[in-house]
């Protein structure tokens, strides 16, 4: 039973990056730029995400808008 649970799991996961990579490339560039000056690309460990964290351009009120246009 935890073969196929794992096996889906892997399968979700899988899924699930693909399409946050199709969702953030403009991220991936800003992460890949970052990562040569700062340690884990960020100004902060805690900030750092699996693959890459998501780079905002704007907010307003409890709405915010990453470099790629999503919100």
């Amino acid at each position: 039973m935890s073969q196929v649970l794992d096996q889906k799991a892997q399968e979700v996961t899988c899924a699930e990056l693909a399409s946050y990579e199709k969702r953030t490339p403009s991220s991936k560039k800003l992460y890949a730029r970052a990562e040569k000056s700062m340690p884990f690309g960020v100004t902060s460990s805690f900030q750092a995400g699996d693959p890459y964290p998501i780079y905002l351009k704007e907010g307003h009120g409890s709405r915010v808008t990453d470099v790629d246009g999503n919100t």
